[in-house]
């Protein structure tokens, strides 16, 4: 089931909540984050510090402009938590006419994390 998009889900949802299972300081994108950005969707990430970071290096583009990541250097577990839930609530509490549009401003966002993902070749800085 891990390689199954939920479509469904998508289409009834404005954005996803990932929890990654890395924690630690080591960063490695799995199954819940690739789904997001090939279903060109909006997250936020329950994760330890500098996943965001990692994605970016990587080649993909997050959601800066639109949420406050600033939780993703955060290194203490309980405050990045708390960050983390504050940006959750923000999105929970858009009315449907903002998301839409916020959903329009990060489009380009949106397909290029969708196209890198299909060309994107791991750069490990674990080697």
């Amino acid at each position: 089931m891990s390689f199954i998009i939920p479509a469904r889900v998508y289409q009834n949802s404005w954005y996803s909540i990932v929890s990654e299972t890395n924690v630690g300081r080591f960063n490695f994108m799995t199954e819940k984050t690739a789904k997001c950005l090939f279903g060109k969707r909006i997250f936020v990430c329950f994760n330890s510090p500098g996943h965001l970071k990692f994605l970016r290096d990587q080649g993909f583009k997050t959601f800066d402009k639109w949420i406050d990541e600033s939780y993703d250097s955060e290194e203490n577990g309980d405050k990045r938590m708390d960050m983390i839930i504050k940006e959750v609530k923000k999105l929970n509490d858009m009315d449907t006419n903002q998301l839409d549009i916020m959903l329009e401003e990060m489009k380009e966002v949106l397909v290029h994390n969708q196209k890198h993902l299909m060309t994107f070749n791991y750069k490990s800085n674990l080697i």
